[in-house]
């Protein structure tokens, strides 16, 4: 693998598999088939803590998302974000940021951000700027070539929400909007209250507008 390629951790790959085997086992056939036996093999015999290129990540995203397009790969991220709560040290970090910052939803994202940088190499630095206390983006500028598919962000989306939701008790959707150039990419959040029902982005951008 060049020094200066994207990539990701061996650890989130393998996670990859074997949640796809056990909570979606449909889409495991597809995966499979477009990451082939050399690449699987690389996969499930790397150190955890060990880098693979993030372009596996990719195909298996891509492979989920020409299945059930958006909603599938939203609900694997969502899959994936419960999967990093339930690593011990991330949830024991987790927990500890918002019970100094009083479980603000912002702790989450920023911690998200630490998270990316932990289990990427290459991969850009997202930024995220709060829009108000119920909705923030998450910005990757500019989006490296090899992460170019709306199906990262997407899967991106679920795992925050489902984050969101652990830590903070709160109900969260999101919201994927691209550049067409890809200059940018934008992951946008809302939040409320569990008691308050669940959030729109599109809706509450319509009604900004």
């Amino acid at each position: 693998m060049a020094s200066d390629e994207p990539a990701l951790r061996a650890s989130l790959l393998q996670a990859y598999l074997r949640e796809i085997a056990r909570e979606t086992p449909d889409d495991l056939g597809a995966v499979r088939e477009a990451l082939g036996a050399e690449a699987i093999a690389r996969i499930e015999h790397a150190p955890g803590h060990g880098w693979l290129p993030i372009a596996l990540e990719m195909t298996i995203l891509r492979a989920v998302h020409a299945r059930r397009g958006d909603e599938g790969v939203l609900e694997l991220g969502r899959v994936m974000g419960h999967v990093a709560m339930r690593h011990a040290l991330l949830r024991i970090v987790g927990e500890v940021s918002l019970v100094m910052s009083g479980r603000r939803p912002q702790a989450v994202l920023e911690f998200t951000l630490r998270g990316w940088e932990k289990a990427t190499q290459n991969a850009g630095v997202p930024k995220l700027v709060m829009r108000g206390p119920r909705e923030a983006v998450i910005r990757l500028a500019p989006v490296p070539e090899p992460l170019r598919h709306r199906a990262l962000f997407v899967r991106l989306g679920g795992s925050v929400e489902a984050t969101l939701g652990e830590l903070c008790r709160v109900s969260a959707t999101s919201a994927v909007e691209l550049d067409p150039g890809w200059s940018w990419a934008d992951t946008v959040f809302r939040w409320l209250p569990r008691d308050e029902g669940r959030a729109t982005p599109r809706a509450a951008a319509a009604g900004r507008g």
